[in-house]
């Protein structure tokens, strides 16, 4: 019988194939594979936040002696470490066991690189690292770094977990690898199993050397079950620097740095009264999936516990690892109180993310609900699902749970003919998941810089506009079919922007295509004809050959602007995006046509004449304008400028119109107001509409 790991065993290879033959095609053979499995299987790892957003830096040596190898290298700001990552691919018909010797060969290469890293000697790696980001800003902070994690990425089976060995190239620092094989991938296709690769074994000698001491909640109720206990801070410091972000899958924000007047407080109680930790601090609040207790000399206690989360406390948990880790801190003092609860499987994805969003009040923040189940993201789910391509042959599929269309693929296509049937229905280039929804909307915002940040701190952003404009509960909140489309649109767009920047651009092509992008809605937005692009799913030779054009201009004013600054960080601020857009203005591209540029707006305002003279902006609420323009922004019934300009009004009106709006502000936002009260958001008397 065919196993599950087989049928994503089949599937790795056939992708890797696929995509040798379609990016890696001038790579010698062995390294196009590296490279190609890799780079899948290294999105797996930044999906599932075992390490940050980050790009693939390719060095790959085949031949000779003492190679140095790997397909990508960053900064763990997090960490303050040089995480490598690199691959081995078997190119079997069925899974094989890798052998431990050929894990710690790829390893030593792997390190052997990192070792160059840190000495700056790019010469003797391969690929065009001296033009990266990504390694210009690893350099930039390599005096920091203390510590090397290694991941060695495989489609093969690897069953010994021991992945110390010794150091023989001299890096002078403590080293570690992790092995990630077809197992592990697997299970990074879904949260649930994501979370099963944290298991907590209480007796461990390098976690607390016994079963934790608890307190269960009584009576005990059967959706749930709720125990007190108390970590050390040692044992906190040692979950996180085996799982990292993974213990925060469930929580609805990132840990907030350092920088933040809380953050400094933990820190500050850590260095100089630990004794008095537990006493100022809130504790944690986590789950887990399954939590093995057992009573002795009447003591109830915690033995083991699979898939723990920690859904509030990303903050204390992260504060005690740096602090101790940058700080050198003495953290044996340090006790911090947990809540534990232990929720049924069937009321997983009810209840937790609520535990999570009523916990996360110790800082004054807004919180954004990021769970799959916020209903924006099964309003698009649903649209993706019923909306088939012009010529009714295949769909997008929107992959609103991470690894939802592997699970799909897997629970559909049981036989070749099935799969097949899937494959041509839903084709994998037309997969579209949440992080990628999010660059679209906020690029084409205008906002490159914040979609820069990367894909989880500009998910965060996106997330908290949503939760803004999508608040009520009628249909006037959900977006429309015209919205999906749209969406689809730009992601061609996108797509091409991006294959564009790889052929064209040697190094920074993240940020270049994020800038081409915003550029492009910047220049054209109210005359691109989406409706075009939507029915031939592609653009243009001539749109091509003008967004050729377009990156290699953006390319010069970004490197332009920089002033020697390093780019990846640059592009991260809005004052690139101002110089960028100021030059936007006077660059020759405002006169290149193609079949997708319309003389005549689609979706235009209409002219407000007379009507601004006697229209009564400041009779509305700012969650009037708000909605305004949220529906209008989830109906493609305007252009992104109008919509902005609708939400300034709403930030006026919240502020009880200190700020009087220009007679520009006004033509744009008007007509959006009046189209939204013609479309019925708002019910008789003027209030938004809810039902």
């Amino acid at each position: 019988m065919i196993s599950n790991t087989d049928i994503f065993y089949s599937e790795l290879r056939e992708q890797t194939t696929e995509l040798v033959s379609e990016e890696y095609i001038d790579w010698a053979p062995k390294a196009a594979q590296m490279l190609a499995f890799g780079s899948i299987a290294h999105g797996l790892l930044v999906d599932s936040q075992v390490i940050p957003d980050c790009e693939l830096t390719p060095s790959i040596q085949i031949g000779g002696r003492n190679r140095k190898s790997f397909i990508s290298a960053f900064y763990n700001e997090e960490f303050e470490r040089l995480d490598v990552v690199t691959s081995i691919f078997i190119d079997e018909v069925k899974p094989k066991t890798v052998p431990r010797e050929v894990i710690k060969k790829s390893a030593y290469e792997a390190l052997r690189g990192a070792k160059s890293l840190l000495e700056n000697d790019l010469s003797s790696l391969s690929g065009d690292l001296a033009n990266d980001s990504q390694i210009e800003t690893l350099l930039n902070y390599r005096n920091k770094i203390t510590y090397i994690q290694i991941y060695v990425l495989t489609n093969g089976k690897f069953t010994d977990w021991e992945t110390t060995f010794n150091d023989d190239t001299s890096v002078g620092c403590d080293v570690d690898v992790d092995v990630y094989d077809i197992t592990r991938l697997e299970r990074l296709l879904d949260t649930k199993h994501s979370r099963d690769n944290i298991l907590i074994d209480f007796e461990d000698q390098k976690l607390l050397g016994r079963p934790l001491d608890c307190l269960e909640m009584k009576p005990a109720v059967s959706e749930y079950g709720t125990y007190l206990a108390i970590f050390t801070g040692e044992l906190l410091f040692n979950l996180y620097e085996k799982y990292g972000a993974q213990l925060f899958e469930f929580n609805v924000r990132s840990f907030l740095s350092n920088r933040g007047k809380i953050n400094r407080g933990i820190r500050d109680t850590i260095k100089n009264q630990p004794q008095r930790f537990m006493a100022y601090n809130n504790g944690l609040v986590a789950t887990a999936d399954e939590i093995e207790v057992a009573s002795l000399d009447g003591q109830l206690r915690i033995h083991k516990m699979r898939g723990f989360q920690i859904v509030n406390g990303a903050q204390t948990t992260a504060s005690i690892h740096r602090t101790a880790k940058q700080d050198k801190a003495d953290i044996s003092q340090i006790n911090v109180s947990v809540k534990i609860t232990k929720v049924s499987e069937d009321l997983l994805e009810e209840i937790v993310p609520l535990i999570s969003k009523y916990a996360n009040s110790q800082n004054n923040v807004q919180v954004a609900d990021l769970s799959a189940n916020h209903r924006f993201h099964i309003w698009f789910e649903r649209l993706s699902r019923e909306i088939w391509v012009p010529g009714e042959k295949s769909k997008w599929f929107y992959e609103r749970a991470r690894g939802s269309y592997d699970e799909e693929l897997f629970k559909e296509g049981t036989t070749p003919k099935k799969k097949k049937e899937f494959i041509t229905i839903y084709p994998k280039s037309q997969k579209l998941s949440k992080t990628d929804l999010a660059k679209i909307y906020v690029g084409w915002q205008r906002k490159p810089f914040q979609v820069t940040t990367g894909a989880q701190k500009n998910f965060s952003k996106f997330m908290l506009e949503i939760d803004e404009i999508t608040s009520g509960q009628g249909k006037t909140s959900e977006p429309s079919v015209s919205f999906f489309k749209s969406m689809i649109s730009k992601r061609i767009i996108q797509s091409s922007i991006q294959k564009i920047c790889r052929k064209e651009l040697s190094g920074h092509r993240s940020e270049i295509t994020n800038y081409t992008f915003s550029s492009l809605s910047y220049l054209y937005d109210d005359c691109i004809d989406l409706d075009m692009v939507w029915s031939q799913q592609k653009i243009s030779d001539e749109m091509i050959d003008y967004l050729t054009s377009l990156v290699l201009d953006i390319d010069a004013l970004i490197r332009e602007s920089s002033n020697g600054q390093n780019i990846t960080e640059w592009c991260k601020k809005e004052d690139c995006w101002v110089y960028v857009s100021h030059k936007l203005d006077n660059m020759r591209s405002h006169q290149f046509i193609f079949p997708e540029r319309s003389e005549v707006v689609n979706n235009v305002d209409m002219e407000v004449g007379e009507s601004q003279d006697y229209f009564k902006y400041n009779e509305y609420t700012s969650t009037q304008w708000k909605r305004a323009a949220g529906w209008a922004m989830l109906n493609n019934t305007t252009t992104t400028l109008s919509a902005q300009v609708t939400m300034t009004l709403a930030q006026y009106a919240a502020n009880n119109w200190m700020k009087t709006p220009s007679d520009k502000q006004l033509k744009h936002a008007i007509p959006v107001m009046l189209k939204a009260m013609e479309a019925g958001v708002f019910d008789e008397n003027g209030d938004v509409d809810e039902k």
